[in-house]
């Protein structure tokens, strides 16, 4: 599934791919737009990060893009984790900035969300925490939980309700 939908029917996509591309030219960034849409979707986003870099996102289906919606919701701090229990299931939303570009975001497996923070153990970030239900991530070293090294955590925050229901479009 390359896209969430929420209670209210509105679809959160998420890119198939996503990269940061680096041309001097506008011809040149055009065809390699091109080529990356044939493989990844006609759908794009394009934002400029520097003079000659743009971050672009590719997917096959319409929609707000999750990764980003999340983000602009909590100010887009440079480094940030994000997980929401999805109600009713086994499930949670997952959203990963890192060097203020989404890394990750989707729906996963609860019992998979420690296999894709793993990576963070041996980086030097400051992630902004935030979380919302039963997921497993904590502040503090828990049986069966994910958690940060304290260097690399600017804020831990236990949110009282859930996000994505009431993201702002």
């Amino acid at each position: 599934m390359a896209y969430i939908t929420r209670d209210d029917g509105v679809q959160f996509v998420i890119p198939s791919y996503r990269d940061v591309i680096t041309m001097k030219s506008a011809s040149g960034l055009k065809k390699e737009i091109l080529t990356l849409s044939s493989s990844y979707g006609e759908y794009i986003t394009l934002q400029q990060k520097s003079t000659v870099q743009y971050e672009v996102a590719f997917s096959p289906d319409t929609g707000y893009l999750l990764g980003e919606s999340i983000w602009h919701h909590f100010s887009r701090p440079i480094d940030m984790v994000y997980c929401e229990a999805v109600p009713n299931t086994t499930e949670a939303i997952l959203v990963i900035v890192v060097a203020g570009s989404v890394y990750l975001d989707g729906r996963f497996q609860i019992d998979s969300i420690p296999d894709e923070l793993v990576v963070f153990l041996t980086q030097k970030n400051n992630f902004d925490v935030y979380v919302y239900g039963d997921v497993p991530i904590s502040k503090e070293p828990e049986i069966g939980k994910f958690s940060f090294e304290a260097e690399t955590v600017k804020s831990f925050t236990v949110l009282n309700e859930p996000v994505f229901q009431n993201l702002t479009l």
